[in-house]
């Protein structure tokens, strides 16, 4: 494989830059940095919001030193501001599709939040209402407004020349991100990298043929990863994770993110893993001159302080890493001389959080240091690092942490440590949500020799070679060569029948024949090839723990522009089936191309094995009981 970036203009979507940015905003300004530097070409970074200005968020970042040379701050509104300054504003709104007006629906406004470019309001379930978006003088642009067009709720654009007169109404916002998006890519090709779930759903119906489009997971797909299978989904995510297909390549931070999403929702081919990339390794300074009492008594050679940087929200449970120093302190001894310091923004957490320090008397040992930019440099100054979250894409801090030297003690949660750290060798796992568990390990920690710390935060900074610029730019060459190559094949399966299927048994196995049914949306299919004959699997899904377990069947497929008929035929071994448990739902999964859907099996069946049954549930649907 080259590693050279496709031939396209390289343009990076996010919804916005935060004034108090932390790992995703960190992570994407590195990547695409690096990307620059390598390649030598230049990367637009383009955000929606219409609160920010492009050329105020260029001078925020070039003042922090965080904005790589090479790439370029564009906002939406912005440019639209700019094309007015030009005469081209209008004519090119013009090219919207018509739009008849509608009345605003709008409710009672409860909440504002605004900037010199945009005010916009909320009601009293934090919904959006209204937005109203300035010129630099202060006069209305364009104002955003809710209406319901034939019973469907949607949002409206209005904007207005420089007297206030209405112009151009437009239909969906949408309309006018795709507008401004097929503008930047022009005669293409582009590679769109979209960094945000905010954007992700306008991006996913995205069908500019001279773009490829590539989404990025920063996080967790799971609300409750106590169980990948069955536990909920974020909310942004529930819109997004059942297609998947409409991007050309998705990226995980990690290969087990990747895994869980494959296992759950199909093994699509435009699954990636690619991790962040950990920052330049700190050196370990030389050991100071000691005396012989000092080498006995192994006295640290760096304070004996924990640190936290994270963002103050509930998934992180900043608690329990401030309850977790109260147990070791309670304990006393040697170990309990130390302290914890915490850096990041109150996103919701922040009383809590000091009521924990009140409730456990850690005043004196805890000091909240709210957000502070380029807060990873403390790493170097602490001893050991805490990560206690609920869940996480990676855990940038993790690596920023083992860079300097700091020794990571973290929750084994998904996603993240357990493909980072080794435990008791470049860091610590505990078990998620174990307080006492994390205590003791503070203590054990606490507790070593320095020579053996020495050892651990080595062994932290060489663990990084697999996370090097180097590394991670050339997996992203792979991405997106393989993105562009699948992008004149992007198929959508759009419906799923199976008017008829047959079990029986076959040398002590089940079998199946039967005929399913697929549609699809080729509208985004360029290659002069045909869509591929698709294919088919048995699914099926423990009813208690929701683990898949598939098998291939043998298709003989009928394929037109618009779908195929497929004659599947397979059999199965109920002792094969590992599901963690005796009773699974059986499906039919079919994938065509990055496509996947699935159908429970629907009949009277009664089949009987001395290993097994299917059989037809109250509803009809298909079931495996095991024996």
């Amino acid at each position: 494989m080259s590693e050279e970036l496709p031939p396209a203009r390289q343009l990076v979507t996010t919804w916005w830059v935060p004034e108090q940015y932390a790992g995703q905003t960190t992570a994407t300004l590195r990547r695409v940095g690096e990307q620059v530097q390598r390649s030598g070409r230049p990367v637009d970074l383009l955000t929606f919001s219409a609160l920010q200005d492009s050329a105020e968020i260029t001078e925020r970042l070039t003042r922090r030193g965080t904005l790589p040379e090479g790439v370029t701050v564009r906002t939406l509104f912005s440019d639209l501001r700019a094309w007015e300054a030009e005469g081209v504003l209008h004519d090119r709104l013009a090219a919207l599709p018509p739009t008849a007006p509608a009345d605003d629906t709008g409710a009672p406004t409860v909440e504002e939040e605004g900037s010199r470019w945009c005010l916009r309001t909320y009601d009293e379930h934090r919904e959006l209402v209204h937005s109203q978006m300035f010129r630099a003088d202060g006069s209305l642009l364009a104002r955003d407004f809710p209406v319901e067009v034939d019973g469907e709720k949607k949002r409206y654009q209005q904007f207005f020349d420089a007297t206030g007169a209405p112009t151009v109404l437009a239909g969906s916002t949408w309309d006018v991100y795709y507008l401004w998006l097929d503008h930047l890519v022009g005669d293409g090709p582009a590679v769109i990298v979209n960094e945000s779930k905010s954007t992700a759903r306008f991006l996913s119906r995205y069908l500019n043929p001279r773009a490829t489009t590539i989404h990025v997971f920063h996080e967790s797909h799971l609300a409750d990863a106590s169980n990948p299978y069955l536990g909920d989904l974020y909310v942004a995510h529930r819109r997004i994770m059942p297609h998947l297909d409409r991007f050309d390549a998705v990226v995980f931070l990690t290969d087990l993110q990747r895994r869980d999403v494959a296992e759950r929702f199909g093994a699509a081919p435009n699954l990636h893993a690619v991790p962040n990339a950990g920052p330049p390794v700190v050196p370990e300074p030389p050991a100071p001159p000691r005396s012989l009492l000092s080498r006995l008594r192994s006295a640290p050679d760096r304070p004996e302080r924990g640190v936290v940087v994270a963002t103050l929200k509930p998934l992180k449970r900043i608690e329990h890493a401030v309850r977790a120093v109260a147990l070791v302190q309670g304990r006393g001894g040697r170990a309990a001389d130390f302290g914890l310091d915490v850096y990041g923004k109150d996103a919701g957490s922040l009383a809590s959080i000091e009521a924990t320090v009140a409730e456990t008397g850690s005043a004196g040992q805890v000091v909240l240091h709210g957000y502070a930019p380029g807060a990873a440099r403390h790493f170097a100054d602490a001893s050991f690092s805490l990560v206690t979250s609920t869940t996480e894409g990676q855990s940038l801090v993790l690596l920023e942490s083992m860079a300097a030297g700091c020794v990571p003690i973290a929750y084994d949660i998904r996603y993240g440590p357990a493909e980072l750290l080794v435990d008791g060798e470049t860091g610590f796992l505990v078990p998620g949500g174990d307080v006492s568990a994390l205590a003791d390990t503070i203590e054990r920690f606490l507790s070593l020799p320095t020579k053996r710390v020495r050892e651990l935060r080595a062994n932290a900074r060489e663990r990084l070679s697999a996370f090097s610029d180097a590394e991670v730019f050339r997996r992203w060459v792979g991405v997106q060569q393989a993105a562009v190559a699948a992008r004149a094949r992007r198929l959508s399966l759009t419906s799923l029948r199976v008017p008829s299927f047959t079990v029986g048994t076959a040398d002590g196995r089940f079998s199946l024949e039967g005929e399913a049914v697929v549609t699809w949306d080729a509208e985004a299919w360029t290659d002069p090839a045909p869509p591929p004959a698709p294919t088919a699997a048995w699914l099926l899904v423990g009813r208690e723990t929701g683990r898949p377990w598939r098998r291939p069947l043998t298709v003989d497929a009928t394929a037109g522009p618009d779908g195929a008929t497929l004659r599947v035929t397979g059999t199965l071994d109920p002792l094969a089936v590992t599901v963690g448990g005796r009773l699974a739902d059986v499906y039919l999964e079919v994938t065509a191309g990055s496509s996947v859907r699935r159908l429970r099996l629907n009949g009277p069946t009664g089949v009987e094995l001395g290993s097994g049954q299917l059989y037809s549930t109250a509803h009809g649907n298909v079931s495996l009981r095991k024996r």
